[in-house]
């Protein structure tokens, strides 16, 4: 059985979208930045945390990557007219990536002092 999309599923799915395009531009720019070794915190955020080059890269790819995912496949389920439960189950498993990864992130902060 399909359900019919009310407005403010189309009204939370345009807001998703647009949040998980700019955390993926966001958090790719600052992985680009990483890889080119440009200056700042952003760029070097790897010190701030004492965590390697590498892992921070891991971080923020995989933050870029999820964000990026989120509005496709909301996309595809609108095309597909898929019932809008799964609307919320979608930003739900975006949130809990994210958290998961701050988690691990504060987990290698080391404080200085």
């Amino acid at each position: 059985m399909q359900s019919e999309y009310k407005t403010y599923h189309y009204i939370i799915s345009v807001i998703v979208s647009f949040i998980g395009f700019l955390f993926a531009i966001g958090y790719g720019w600052t992985a680009y930045g990483t890889v080119i070794n440009r200056g700042g915190m952003n760029y070097s955020g790897y010190n701030y945390y004492n965590t390697s080059k590498e892992f921070w890269l891991l971080y923020l790819i995989t933050i870029a990557l999820a964000s990026l995912v989120t509005p496709i496949i909301l996309l595809k389920m609108f095309i597909k007219k898929s019932p809008s439960k799964h609307i919320v189950i979608v930003w739900i498993s975006f949130l809990i990536i994210f958290l998961i990864e701050k988690i691990c992130l504060i987990l290698f902060y080391v404080g200085k002092g």
